[in-house]
């Protein structure tokens, strides 16, 4: 039987130190699921842009504030146009409650780690549901307002 191919996970993050932890996160994350992690790093806007673009992901994680601005909901925009739904998780130094919520609401945000009580054990849960075998799943289907 041939190996099967490493679950990819972009990590959206300009901070090495985060860079490293979430890393290490993923393959203890990938090990817990019994698959193979390949991670991307994008620690600028611009780079982001391109990868989110390639839509070759099986989830991502993005820095509500990159060093080149606070530019997620651009990222998270850019989320909702690919192809298929991937799981987003936004990690942040800083909260505002009514931000956060926005997020849910208005870009299907998987989940919210604030890096000042980041979680590392509940980020390694988590990450290993995405990447088992199940195939992501499907975007809810548009809500039709003339119906209610």
């Amino acid at each position: 039987m041939a190996p099967k191919p490493p679950r990819r996970v972009l990590v959206i993050e300009d901070e090495k130190s985060w860079q490293d932890v979430i890393g290490e996160l993923l393959d203890e994350a990938a090990e817990q699921a019994g698959s193979a992690v390949e991670v991307k790093i994008a620690d600028n806007l611009s780079a982001a842009l391109d990868e989110i673009g390639s839509g070759a992901f099986h989830a991502i994680t993005i820095d509500k504030s990159l060093a080149d601005g606070p530019r997620a909901t651009i990222l998270l925009h850019r989320t909702t146009t690919l192809p298929r739904r991937v799981p987003v998780v936004v990690i942040s130094g800083t909260v505002d409650p009514h931000e956060v919520r926005d997020l849910f609401k208005a870009y299907q945000v998987d989940e919210f780690f604030w890096k000042n009580r980041f979680e590392p054990e509940h980020f390694r849960d988590l990450f290993a549901q995405y990447l088992t075998d199940a195939a992501p799943p499907p975007p809810p289907p548009p809500i039709n307002y003339v119906n209610f």
